[in-house]
């Protein structure tokens, strides 16, 4: 099981968790007066309405103004064969689970040869159209669920929610991910101290630097002070209108801007707990987390923060690190 557990880490894990004493199901939580919730429904609606308060509600009448920026070549389109759907489907983790729509990745990539080309057509109707089948943004069975981080498990404030969305609208993403990077790195947009979901970059890649950027401090010297920081809630509260806005400045709109528009608004959350769920609310903001395309339109949203301060300044997407 050792010698397999690079290759196969469920194997290890599965029986690691065997072998544990600890709870896995939620427990009782707390209330800001002490209040004891008990009831899987009461649950879900306390998470569901934690959850929603971090949302962000624009004032339309305090835009920013926008970045001056010149691209070389707009993004209103996006073209793809049928063969690239085909090989992000032959891609597919197996191990991973189904959305709501219960299709299981292991049909996906299994009758990728049968599937592609009903898919294919599919993903082009919905980018020429900009709109995302509505199945794709709200099931019948809602999907956010409380995972928790840190600290007490009776708090709220130390879960966060995670959507378990649709395979084939995650591959659907990764088509508009990878061509929305693609345009911000040949426009030269990107920020070269952004680490953050960026191929060849990593939070090795940004530690490096870091410490190169001190070592060369210190053999000088000099001392450094540093503050990290890291957005509360950043990926529930970014507001929908500025960050279009930001996206064309950086020279995406036609159709690409309405696909992308239509994937983060007009959608709504509900939280399980136990197989209970709660109430449906409107997501007035930000992305849904454990999706494919959020990262990456968060990391565009922010990307011209190292242009707003005088000291040296890394990022891995929303964790910084400021200093001088």
């Amino acid at each position: 099981m050792a010698k397999l557990a690079k290759r196969n880490p469920k194997v290890f894990y599965k029986y690691v968790n065997s072998k544990l004493k600890a709870r896995s199901a939620l427990p009782d939580l707390l209330t800001k007066d002490g209040t004891r919730v008990t009831s899987a429904m009461d649950k879900a609606n306390m998470f569901n309405n934690f959850f929603s308060n971090v949302f962000t509600h624009e004032e339309m009448n305090h835009f920013p103004s926008a970045l001056n920026l010149k691209t070389t070549e707009a993004l209103d389109d996006i073209v793809f064969t049928e063969a690239d759907v085909l090989s992000l489907f032959r891609k597919l983790n197996v191990t991973k689970s189904p959305g709501p729509d219960n299709i299981h990745p292991r049909v996906l990539k299994e009758c990728a040869d049968e599937l592609v080309s009903p898919l294919y057509t599919l993903f082009k109707a919905s980018l020429s159209a900009g709109e995302l089948p509505q199945a794709w943004k709200v099931a019948t069975k809602p999907t956010i669920s409380p995972i928790f981080k840190k600290g007490s498990r009776s708090d709220v404030s130390n879960y966060r929610p995670i959507s378990l969305t649709s395979v084939c609208c995650k591959t659907m993403e990764k088509l508009v991910r990878d061509a929305l990077l693609k345009h911000t790195i040949q426009n030269n947009f990107l920020s070269d101290y952004q680490h953050g979901f960026i191929r060849g970059r990593s939070c090795t890649t940004q530690m490096l630097l870091v410490v190169d950027k001190l070592s060369e401090i210190f053999d000088q010297g000099g001392a450094v002070d540093t503050i990290y920081l890291d957005f509360a809630k950043a990926f529930g509260s970014v507001p929908h209108e500025r960050r279009l806005l930001k996206l064309q400045c950086y020279g995406v709109n036609g159709c690409v801007l309405k696909w992308i528009k239509n994937f983060i608004t007009l959608r709504q959350q509900s939280v399980c707990v136990d197989g209970i769920y709660s109430a449906f609310v409107n997501v007035v903001s930000g992305v849904p987390q454990g999706s494919v395309l959020g990262p990456v339109l968060f990391v565009c949203y922010i990307n011209d923060m190292p242009e707003s301060v005088t000291s040296f300044l890394f990022m891995y997407a929303d964790d910084s690190k400021v200093g001088r």
